[in-house]
């Protein structure tokens, strides 16, 4: 799956590649990941993303298209912004700074006061 995140990925595809129902593979993937298929392609795809816009300077839109989001580039950044709290252009300028992304909790900003 690792190799495909590219790719347009649906749990019917990975059941049919598995030869096993659709119904049988989300639920013996999710008992086995703990979570469901889409959720789990969602999180390794904004992790990849995260790697790419850390360490190149692939513009936003190619970061997309390598991590799944040929047609909509917006919705790469909807989704990154609800998955990581910032966006990714500032998620590569905080990267960028040397520092990590601020998570949304407080918690950078309380550590900095001390």
């Amino acid at each position: 799956m690792e190799q495909h995140l590219g790719e347009i990925l649906s749990s019917s595809e990975m059941a049919g590649m598995m030869a096993v129902s659709y119904s049988s593979f989300g639920k013996q993937f999710r008992e086995y990941i703990g979570m469901s298929f889409s959720a789990y392609l969602l999180w390794r795809r904004m992790e990849r993303a995260k790697d790419f816009l850390a360490n190149s300077h692939m513009k936003i839109k190619q970061v997309a298209s390598k991590v799944g989001y040929h047609e909509n580039p917006q919705h790469f950044s909807r989704d990154f912004t609800r998955q990581t709290g910032i966006s990714p252009k500032e998620y590569r300028v905080q990267m960028f700074r040397g520092r990590q992304p601020d998570k949304g909790d407080g918690t950078e900003e309380h550590e900095m006061r001390r």
